[in-house]
């Protein structure tokens, strides 16, 4: 009963989120809900698919990464990049915002590494190839140490 009261709670909370211009206070609220979910651990309810939650909550880590960065908190974008890639490894599109967001921290070997690992998963990913071409332009216009 709790569980499917935090389930609904959850949905809820998802429903009137706003994901087009997300606000962080709302999506790190829905991702507490989520990681409440996962902890529960409902494993073997009628109805009820851990990987589709995961998948879910992974989403929602990328909109609460993509209002981070829009805020200017990278590394809180990051981390939730990072907590999204966990839930759902094998989805692209959270290692291609990592390294967006790594690109334009100067972290460029980072920022390679999730290139490779997106291209991976899915090499007609969405802006791979402008942000494979992004690390080599910015480590171009660094000054030589």
């Amino acid at each position: 009963a709790e569980f499917i009261e935090l389930a609904q709670r959850y949905a809820a909370a998802l429903q009137s989120a706003d994901a087009e211009t997300p606000g962080v206070a709302d999506w790190e609220a829905i991702v507490a809900l989520g990681e409440r979910l996962v902890a529960a651990g409902q494993h073997g309810l009628p109805g009820f698919s851990t990987d589709e939650l995961h998948a879910q909550i992974a989403s929602d880590y990328n909109t609460l990464g993509n209002a981070l960065d829009t805020q200017g908190d990278k590394e809180a974008a990051l981390a939730a990049y990072a907590r999204a890639v966990e839930l759902q490894p094998d989805f692209a599109m959270w290692r291609r915002n990592q390294a967006g967001t790594l690109i334009e921290l100067g972290r460029l070997a980072d920022a390679r590494t999730a290139l490779a690992a997106a291209r991976a998963l899915d090499p007609d990913a969405a802006r791979l190839p402008q942000l494979a071409a992004d690390p080599a332009a910015a480590q171009a216009a660094a000054p030589s140490p």
